[in-house]
């Protein structure tokens, strides 16, 4: 017997299914990271539009659901109306690098309300800016951490101390390391740690903190792959 239940949920990916439907992986917020099929998407007169499943749209689902068999969404709606992340190529290509991230770093798992909100609260904060958010994947990709229990250790920072990536913490620079961000960056890092998110950094430093986050997630979250939208990130944003 198939259930029918309701939540809120933001799209991570999507991939087509047979010729009219939809494979769609959903961080729900009542169920956690989940996997749907949407039916007859492609036709004209369905009621669940192929548009509510672009990356990191927030949406309210009405799904049928079984034990045994791939759970299949009834109806969809809207939860917030973009303003403007799908007529930015700038905002667009953020949101589509924070959803591979989510999907390469999180499994499907219970219910986490708390990351649920970190990540809706993101995507509007981005809708809703009119500049200034150069430096959102950068802060995304750090704070990320913090729900998948890989947090980098800020005990005993002080200025002029060196981020041990495969450490996850801060050390003296004459403490021997492989990985590491250099003395600007690892305030940088320290400073996303403690929230601040609008900040000047140069393109050089932004680029450096990017690749030594992805290090940090390779070393640190189980299964993580390379990220294929990173290097998109730089083209379009030139950071």
């Amino acid at each position: 017997m198939r259930n029918i239940v309701k939540t809120q949920a933001v799209v991570i990916k999507s991939i087509k299914y047979g010729d009219n439907s939809l494979i769609i992986k959903l961080l729900t917020k009542n169920y956690g990271l989940k996997s749907y099929i949407a039916k007859n998407v492609f036709n004209k007169k369905s009621k669940v539009k192929i548009a509510y499943f672009q990356p990191m749209t927030i949406i309210d689902i009405i799904a049928s659901q079984s034990g045994g068999e791939l759970d299949f969404i009834k109806e969809v709606s809207l939860t917030y109306q973009f303003k403007s992340i799908p007529f930015h190529i700038n905002k667009n290509t953020i949101v589509l690098f924070m959803s591979e991230l989510l999907y390469k770093s999180i499994i499907e798992s219970e219910t986490d309300h708390d990351l649920f909100d970190f990540v809706t609260s993101f995507v509007i904060s981005l809708d809703e800016m009119e500049e200034g958010y150069n430096n959102y994947p950068l802060c995304f990709s750090v704070l990320l951490t913090r729900y998948l229990g890989c947090f980098p250790n800020m005990q005993h920072y002080s200025k002029g101390l060196l981020f041990d990536i495969d450490e996850g913490c801060f050390r003296n620079e004459n403490t021997r390391m492989i990985n590491f961000l250099n003395a600007e960056q690892s305030m940088i890092l320290y400073d996303i740690c403690c929230g601040t998110i609008q900040f000047p950094v140069n393109k050089k430093d932004r680029r450096e903190l990017m690749d030594g986050i992805m290090k940090y997630y390779k070393a640190h979250v189980a299964g993580f792959k390379d990220i294929n939208s990173h290097n998109i990130l730089r083209t379009v944003l030139d950071t």
